[in-house]
């Protein structure tokens, strides 16, 4: 994002574009998170799934809404999911990149990710692009309290 263009591989960058185009609506920078709900359907074909938003909300439209989490160090933080369901980053992108899993309230967002019906190779290349927004927080100094 600082413009040294050796910072990233071939790889890398073709999956920034695909996930500039079909992913930052939602996973939005700095954090690669827009930290609103959204129901991708993950653990919807449970019998009992997790209410998600719902629970807390009481409107039917929330069920199985779960807040948009920070990408950053993603490759480092299995499993995935609210659930866990996803135990590899492959696994977690190959959902999300197919548009989740169909129910009722599946995210609008989703179904357009869907429509752009990703190769495998698109989805090495989100998991490549994912595994660059791993590394180590700055650590900033608080300034002196004053006297």
């Amino acid at each position: 994002m600082q413009g040294d263009q050796k910072a990233l591989t071939d790889a890398q960058k073709r999956g920034w574009e695909l996930f500039r185009t079909n992913c930052s609506s939602c996973h939005t920078q700095p954090l690669f998170s827009n930290y609103k709900f959204f129901n991708a359907g993950v653990g919807m074909d449970k019998p009992n799934p997790d209410e998600g938003r719902k629970k807390v909300t009481e409107k039917e439209g929330d069920l199985g809404k779960f807040r948009v989490p920070s990408l950053r160090n993603v490759a480092d933080t299995p499993p995935y999911f609210h659930d866990g369901s996803a135990t590899k980053l492959e696994d977690a992108v190959a959902l999300m990149a197919s548009g989740g899993k169909d129910n009722p309230n599946l995210s609008e967002m989703l179904k357009s990710v869907r429509e752009t019906k990703f190769s495998e190779k698109d989805s090495q290349d989100l998991v490549e692009f994912l595994k660059a927004l791993s590394g180590k927080y700055p650590v900033i100094e608080p300034p002196a309290p004053p006297k």
